[in-house]
């Protein structure tokens, strides 16, 4: 009599299945012989980006807490350890810690430093060719421009900045739009941060001549816009005169729109002049307030809103009636005998 277990075998083999058990049994063995694959390793240069990254951190840190000095030998570590690595990711984070240095040696008024290290960057990464390398070197140009122009004399730098604007509110008023809008750009662009007076009113003009460019090409979306920039980069300047010119800009706006019968814009318009210059105390900027009061006014009138058009003359005497200026003096008897027409008609 056989054996029970080689009974068993027999049968299996017989039903096919015993092939099979073995074939699995020596997989499992052979698996179990087999060395185990290594533990993936970290990617190097991942880990080279991070540490790369926790500098740049640190040094801006150090800069928001007015340690420059340690902020700008943070960034030249960032760019001595990782300027020549082999990832373009950990290069491209050096060139821009490079570029934070001399934004931060431009703002303490080192200005040639601040050029040195524009130069730099285009020396040592003018080869790379990933697009955030190219805007980055985009924009060290432009800064190295500015940089440059703030070297030259206030004097000079007013005549250039004049320069341009009349060329760019040339081109506007042939309509090459396009061409005055950039060319107010520009102005921006290499003039934007200076502190000399009449600069920053050429300036100012500029985004203006580029706001009203954008509404000649119908683009109000953009020109809104950039009247927000305009309120708030300007309306609150020390300068009188400056507010006064912000919040003529905004007062022509209303007016444009209002001649365009746009006519809900253009009180919405009015009223922002309001909002944003209604409590200052300067007469040049009163006048502005003052005279678009009048005109929301009309412009309610002109929509058959009586009641609404009365009560902004109203608050037109309310507010200015005790000015007696002579500008003001003739707004108001204007904007009285519009009243009183109304209540006449009304009799």
């Amino acid at each position: 009599m056989n054996n029970p277990a080689e009974e068993t075998i027999m049968n299996l083999r017989k039903n096919g299945i015993f092939p099979v058990l073995a074939s699995a049994a020596i997989a499992m063995a052979v698996s179990a012989c087999q060395t185990p694959p290594p533990p993936e390793t970290p990617d190097i240069s991942e880990t080279r980006r991070e540490t790369e990254q926790a500098l740049v951190d640190k040094a801006g840190a150090l800069e928001s807490k007015g340690e420059t000095d340690a902020a700008l030998a943070a960034y030249d570590e960032v760019a001595s350890r990782f300027g020549n690595d082999a990832s373009p990711e950990v290069r491209f984070l050096a060139a821009t810690a490079l570029s934070l240095k001399a934004d931060t040696l431009d703002k303490q008024g080192k200005l040639n430093e601040a050029i040195a290290i524009y130069d730099e960057i285009g020396q040592r990464f003018s080869e790379e060719d990933s697009l955030d390398m190219r805007n980055l070197l985009i924009d060290a140009r432009r800064s190295k421009e500015k940089a440059r122009m703030m070297t030259i004399p206030p004097e000079e730098r007013t005549h250039m900045a004049k320069a341009l604007f009349d060329r760019a509110d040339a081109l506007r008023k042939d309509k090459d739009t396009e061409a005055a809008i950039a060319g107010y750009g520009e102005i921006d662009r290499l003039f934007g941060g200076d502190s000399v007076p009449e600069i920053r009113t050429v300036v100012a003009d500029a985004l203006i001549g580029k706001a009203l460019a954008l509404t000649q090409q119908g683009n109000a979306d953009a020109s809104n816009d950039l009247y927000n920039e305009l309120g708030e980069r300007f309306a609150n300047d020390e300068a009188p005169e400056m507010r006064a010119n912000i919040a003529g800009a905004f007062a022509n706006r209303a007016v444009t729109l209002d001649v365009q019968d746009k006519t809900d814009d253009a009180i919405a318009a009015y009223e922002e002049v309001d909002r944003r210059f209604g409590s200052d105390e300067a007469p040049p900027v009163r006048k502005w307030v003052a005279m678009t009061l009048s005109l929301k006014g009309v412009v309610l009138e002109k929509q058959g809103k009586l009641d609404d058009a009365i009560a902004a003359y109203d608050e037109l005497d309310r507010r200015f009636g005790e000015d007696e200026t002579p500008d003001m003096l003739k707004l108001l008897i204007g904007t009285r005998r519009n009243r009183d027409a109304i209540l006449r008609k009304r009799e």
